[in-house]
């Protein structure tokens, strides 16, 4: 009888485990055979769109030595054998959902772009464009690092629109016609200004630290003895141009207390194509709209129309300021650790009551 309990409990498992094992052993041998298949048409894509992005170019098979400070975007770099300029191979990451975006340009020795391709998107939603073989390249020849090609696909694909221009300023300054975007747009002593009049009372005892891993929060405040912290977010957008500036001050009670803009910058208006920025009064009130907020509800705050890009990562910000602040006395974990030993007390106590209903019913 114990061992015909124990076979009905276990079955369930045994045949679960057995299902996950065999679609996992499936999915790396469908990755195992496609892989060499999407390198190789990844490859030629970009063995392709050498003659494309700089016409009449020749070049050898094999590329350049990358130099160690090349940016990670930069994945090759082909010297024109004529002397007509350089094609760099980019890939980035940056886009809406993190995906691949592969892209070739060529860039003469003036520092104009002759030519620009994109060979790979596995973004998901995408315009014909921006896809391998699009027209979207045509609106960057002749641009140099200074110059903007004008948004052309909706926010909608912002996202990738952005990623492919910070590849591209990548290319620029590797092959130096472009300065390398400084860490912090503005000195330390003058951020712990701004952040003293925001924090006020208590500001003098303020310790500042770096946010390791952070995408958008550069500076950390910490007031000494409490668990209350001010951020400093900012992020480069297309060139290497500030797009936005701001502190979050996150309080003891781990909510976003207060938040100050410092600077917001986005395209200007665009009629013609339907695009209207938000308003100051707009863009204010988007960013009031922080207040209160924790990791749990900070997404809930709704995108600025007009200003998708921007608004989506000043939130992506906001959540990622009260993500990193976390009580040095370790409460989080104990808070975890506490929730899982709870779930883990329940779930045994009705497994336990499941089998034993099992056990009187086969009695």
């Amino acid at each position: 009888m114990k061992n015909m309990i124990n076979k009905k409990n276990l079955m369930p498992v045994i045949v679960l485990g057995v299902i996950c094992l065999a679609v996992a052993l499936l999915m790396g041998a469908v990755n195992m055979i496609a892989a060499p298949e999407i390198k190789a048409r990844n490859d030629k894509a970009i063995a392709d769109s050498l003659g494309k992005v700089m016409p009449d170019g020749e070049f050898d098979e094999k590329e350049d030595a990358l130099r160690k400070d090349a940016p990670e975007t930069i994945s090759k770099v082909y010297t024109e054998k004529t002397g007509k300029g350089t094609v760099v191979v980019l890939v980035t990451k940056k886009g809406y959902t993190g995906k691949d975006i592969g892209i070739t340009v060529g860039i003469d020795n003036d520092g104009k772009i002759t030519g620009m391709e994109i060979t790979q998107n596995d973004e998901s939603i995408v315009p014909s464009e921006l896809k391998p073989g699009g027209s979207y390249g045509e609106h960057y020849v002749g641009k140099g690092a200074g110059d903007v090609a004008e948004l052309v696909t909706g926010a909608t694909v912002a996202f990738t629109e952005s990623a492919i221009k910070g590849a591209l300023t990548d290319a620029f300054v590797y092959l130096g016609f472009a300065e390398e975007k400084p860490e912090l747009p503005r000195d330390e002593a003058e951020i712990f200004e701004l952040v003293k009049a925001f924090y006020g009372e208590g500001a003098e005892n303020l310790v500042s630290y770096t946010a390791e891993d952070a995408t958008y929060v550069k500076r950390i405040y910490k007031e000494k003895g409490k668990a209350s912290y001010v951020t400093y977010s900012f992020v480069y957008s297309q060139y290497g141009t500030p797009e936005f500036e701001f502190l979050t001050y996150v309080d003891e009670s781990r909510k976003v207390a207060d938040i100050e803009k410092i600077l917001w910058k986005v395209s200007d208006p665009k009629p013609e194509w339907g695009y209207i920025p938000p308003s100051d009064s707009e863009v204010d009130a988007f960013f009031e709209s922080f207040v209160g907020k924790t990791v749990s509800n900070v997404s809930e705050v709704e995108i600025e129309t007009g200003a998708t890009n921007t608004a989506g990562r000043v939130r992506d910000a906001a959540r990622e300021s009260l993500e990193i602040t976390i009580p040095e006395d370790g409460s989080y974990a104990s808070r975890i650790i506490g929730i899982a030993a709870v779930v883990l007390a329940v779930g045994g106590f009705i497994a336990y009551a499941i089998i034993d209903k099992r056990r009187r019913t086969a009695k």
